[in-house]
């Protein structure tokens, strides 16, 4: 018996180098697998990335401005139910504090904060979780309050007044202690408000120094608060200096001619009833 033959599959040349090639390609062929799978996964998170970028922007910009409405609509104020339904601009300079001193004179001495004493029913204060204050001489249902806006109002025009005398090489008739409560009366009402309104900017080719110039902003109705206090009026007037002698009863006896509170007004002063307070 002849010796057995073995199956051997013997390969030329041509057939080992394609085997080669094929080995190759086939080792190649896992990382390539595994980079397109890695840059599959890649992709994908960063798609999902996006998505929940975009997500949440959107989220945040529907709750800012669900915010902004709600804050719109439920802004009315406590007290007066003003609403910031007016819009005004920024300004860098206006007639009050232009170069024309004779013209802002004039417009700062006609500055009036004493429609700000109002006389509100003392239930209805007390409603409204405000403290007791000093008694309305004409009415004892009634108490006596300074609205801030017009404190503030009354605080910007002495500080004006402060700053003319010294322009005008004139003696302080205020005391210096007085001009600093005012300012920091100021202060603190700028941090009670802690205004959130962006102002935009100018780049550094654009000349000017205001931020937020011609700018609109909602605000409330000045206007409406003037009517709202005249309705409540404790027909008070600061007067100027000279009256610092005065007193309280004289100041609160300037109530309108219409005003049911007049009778009582001419009994205790003395007046016939031909006399007006307003006329004085």
């Amino acid at each position: 018996m002849g010796p057995r033959s073995e199956n051997v599959c013997l390969l030329n040349e041509e057939q080992n180098t394609e085997l080669k090639y094929n080995q190759e390609f086939d080792t190649n062929d896992v990382p390539t697998r595994r980079t397109y799978l890695r840059t599959t996964t890649i992709s994908g998170f960063l798609a999902i990335a996006l998505i929940l970028s975009l997500s949440l922007n959107v989220a945040f910009f529907l709750r800012l401005s669900s915010t902004i409405d709600r804050a719109q609509n439920l802004g009315s104020t406590k007290y007066a139910n003003l609403k910031q339904d007016h819009s005004r601009p920024y300004v860098g300079y206006s007639e009050y504090s232009g170069s024309n001193f004779t013209r802002t004179d004039e417009l700062w001495n006609a500055v009036d904060y004493n429609a700000g004493l109002v006389a509100l029913p003392n239930d209805w204060t007390k409603s409204k979780g405000l403290p007791k204050s000093s008694m309305f001489p004409w009415d004892k249902e009634k108490s006596i309050w300074l609205l801030n806006g017009h404190h503030n109002l009354h605080c910007v025009k002495r500080i004006y007044l402060s700053l003319k005398e010294y322009r005008d090489g004139l003696p302080q008739s205020l005391p210096p202690q007085h001009i600093y409560h005012c300012l920091d009366s100021l202060r603190d009402q700028i941090i009670c408000d802690a205004d959130d309104t962006p102002r935009f900017t100018l780049s550094a080719n654009e000349q000017g120094h205001f931020t937020g110039l011609h700018q609109e902003r909602q605000c409330r109705d000045w206007n409406k608060l003037e009517a709202w206090a005249k309705e409540n009026t404790a027909c008070y007037r600061y007067g100027d200096p000279s009256w610092n002698d005065k007193s309280q009863y004289e100041r609160v006896k300037f109530c309108p001619d219409d005003s049911p509170y007049l009778p009582i007004i001419r009994e205790f002063f003395g007046k016939g009833d031909d006399w007006y307070p307003t006329h004085d």
